[in-house]
């Protein structure tokens, strides 16, 4: 067996061990709580509704997923619960949709949300957006950056950048995790 086959073989053991043995800083504490907090909430649109999951989501964002710390510049979090309670009932649309399962159309209407939610104040919006909507939508979103996902994708910095290709990385990206929706942090 290659060490890409035994790595994603032995995935879910490989994440059970980091869970208990790796030393959890305060960002990824922060990360855990909200999606804890998210789990208690029956939909995406209850999760929006509530003041401290928004309070928990923004912190989260800022802390754990950096955003803001450079020239993405997270909104304030008032205006971040204007903005993410204006597109709750878009949001809401994709509840219990899981990657891999969904249909065509799903692609083209999540890329509509990623690509009109103004969160920060970057132009480009597939980093914040998929972050944002990984923490709404965990079964259907995941997390998108220029460098770890990019590299992932045989992607670099120069290479990715704000464009028409943003769509079809998070495409690749979401069948490439297609068969392994199993190992959800948090689980």
């Amino acid at each position: 067996m290659n060490p890409v086959e035994c790595l994603t073989n032995q995935f879910a053991e490989y994440l059970d061990l980091y869970r208990h043995s790796a030393p959890l800083d305060s960002g990824y504490k922060q990360y855990l709580q909200t999606v804890a907090l998210r789990k208690g909430f029956s939909s995406s649109f209850h999760a929006i509704s509530s003041d401290q999951f928004v309070q928990s989501m923004h912190e989260t964002l800022r802390g754990f997923f950096r955003l803001g710390m450079r020239a993405a510049g997270l909104l304030p979090l008032e205006l971040f619960i204007v903005e993410l309670r204006k597109h709750a009932a878009s949001i809401g649309s994709f509840d219990g949709t899981i990657v891999g399962t969904e249909m065509t159309q799903t692609h083209d209407d999540l890329w509509g949300l990623i690509s009109t939610l103004r969160i920060t104040v970057a132009k480009a919006r597939v980093v914040s957006g998929s972050k944002a909507l990984h923490l709404l939508l965990p079964d259907l979103v995941v997390p998108i950056d220029r460098r770890y996902t990019g590299a992932f994708l045989c992607r670099y910095s120069e290479e990715f950048e704000p464009g028409a290709n943003e769509q079809k990385y998070v495409l690749v990206l979401e069948h490439r995790l297609k068969d392994r929706r199993d190992f959800a942090v948090g689980d």
